[in-house]
């Protein structure tokens, strides 16, 4: 072959290539088969033609949105922030509340003070449920031979110390005996083994110490829900932004969702426009417009 001919070939062979590849974008666009997709043309042409606006695209019942938004502003419209033009912020579950009805572990009664079936001052605690009171029988006078009950009461007193003396079981008892009133915080068993000592009940020997803790310290529920006046607030948001006026709702469900909006029902004949099928972007959406088909 001449290098004339092969020159015309190769022109031909490009011309080939170029047509090739123009055919194969005009058909796949970006080179890729095309996805299904929603084709055909609506059978009602308007929405005011349509039988039932619930199966036409882009068809709302006829009526109108009207009222006023109950509170006035988003932060009424409650832990959910589900009101049209407010916008929920999560907040962290807190304890609210105050604290009550005392105001200090001092102020509560002893009955309440650390009681776990209370919830007037569980964070108190009780130092003592009465008072001890007296004079305790001094240690020389326990023991030996003119002793009032031997070792058994020497080594029974507190602060008391018995020493054998080898005669007939006797023996010494020495030491400085606890006083009545260093049992003040103990309870009413050791006060009346202490000879000379008794335990005398009720509110007035007792101490309740302690701080009430405030509800915003309490740091969960079954704290928050065991002090008397807190409650626990689990779901609490911060809700902002503007609510809709019921005017400016014009679809039904959206105007149902704001409180103080009632929907009211006006005509017989849909409004809106009804969507084109290549509009419809699911099948779902596809399969409620009459005269379109999932292809």
């Amino acid at each position: 072959m001449t290098m004339a001919g092969r020159r015309r070939l190769w022109a031909v062979l490009a011309i080939g290539a170029f047509v090739y590849a123009a055919a194969c974008s005009s058909n796949t666009g970006s080179g890729t088969p095309a996805g299904p997709g929603c084709s055909g043309t609506p059978q009602y042409s308007s929405c005011a033609s349509c039988p039932s606006c619930d199966s036409c695209a882009g068809c709302l019942p006829p009526g109108s949105c009207s009222g006023r938004p109950t509170g006035g502003t988003c932060a009424t419209c409650g832990s959910s922030c589900s009101c049209p033009g407010c916008t929920g912020e999560a907040g962290v579950p807190s304890c609210v509340g105050a604290a009550g009805p005392y105001t200090s572990c001092e102020s509560c009664p002893l009955s309440y003070c650390g009681a776990t079936d209370n919830p007037s001052c569980p964070s108190c605690t009780l130092s003592a449920a009465g008072a001890c009171t007296g004079t305790p029988v001094p240690c020389t006078r326990l023991g030996g031979p003119s002793g009032l009950l031997g070792q058994g009461g020497c080594r029974g007193q507190l602060g008391c110390t018995w020493t054998p003396n080898g005669v007939d079981g006797g023996g010494v008892c020495s030491g400085t005996e606890t006083a009545c009133s260093a049992l003040h915080s103990t309870d009413a068993t050791t006060c009346n083994n202490q000879l000379g000592c008794t335990w005398t009940h009720g509110d007035g020997g007792g101490t309740c110490t302690g701080t009430l803790t405030p509800c915003s310290g309490l740091a969960t529920s079954g704290l928050c829900y065991a002090q008397s006046g807190c409650s626990w607030s689990g779901s609490t948001s911060s809700c902002t932004g503007t609510l809709t006026p019921c005017s400016q709702l014009a679809a039904q469900s959206a105007c149902a969702s704001q409180p103080g909006c009632g929907w009211q029902q006006t005509g017989t004949t849909c409004a809106g426009t009804i969507t084109a099928c290549d509009q419809l972007a699911s099948q779902a959406a596809c399969g409620t417009q009459a005269g379109c088909s999932w292809k």
